[in-house]
């Protein structure tokens, strides 16, 4: 069974790429730092704007709260320990610890902010298809439950994950397409209760 540090040491590189590489992942550094206060100012404002408009419902204010405080999470988490990451490589010596927490985060995030898009646009979807059935159907109530199952998925998966289950075991596939099943059902489910 593999640990998430075993796994990422395949996609580490080596002393020879670093060396050939070395001005991309300065540049990579540079640019990313960029972003990442971009991905933090921008979606605060964007927050802040969602937050103070009147005349959007609730159903879609909702997911899209969501989805900026998952994006916030990436500018101020993931880009972060990214950016340590590519320094601990350039410095020759990239701890297992950093490369752990920066999978953690990055999966947390990023599969959070992933799900928050899915949501954004099977909701604009059933707007658009359901027409006048839509407010009956998807209400706020059911807005909130799927927000809060995507963020608990998510956090199940990766408590499972940092507890040693091997990408390779039945364990994770399931979960895998558990993640996916779940998803459409929740789908469903708002469409037909």
């Amino acid at each position: 069974m593999k640990t998430i540090c075993e796994d990422s040491l395949l996609y580490f590189p080596s002393n020879s790429e670093i060396e050939d590489l070395h001005s991309t992942y300065i540049a990579n550094c540079v640019f990313n730092s960029f972003l990442s206060y971009n991905a933090i100012a921008l979606n605060i404002v964007t927050i802040h704007a969602i937050r103070n408009t009147a005349s959007m419902p609730k159903t879609i204010k909702t997911l899209l709260l969501s989805l900026a405080v998952s994006d916030v999470g990436i500018g101020a988490l993931v880009l972060p320990f990214y950016i340590s990451l590519l320094v601990g490589w350039l410095q020759h010596n990239s701890s297992c610890s950093n490369n752990e927490v920066f999978h953690i985060i990055l999966y947390l995030f990023s599969v959070a902010s992933f799900s928050g898009v899915v949501a954004v646009s099977v909701d604009r979807f059933l707007a658009i298809h359901l027409h006048l059935r839509y407010q009956e159907l998807v209400t706020h109530k059911r807005v909130v439950a799927l927000v809060i199952s995507i963020k608990t998925s998510c956090s199940v998966k990766l408590i499972n994950h940092s507890c040693g289950f091997s990408y390779e075991s039945g364990y994770w596939q399931y979960l895998r397409r558990f993640d996916f099943k779940s998803t459409v059902l929740l789908s469903v489910f708002m469409n037909n209760c």
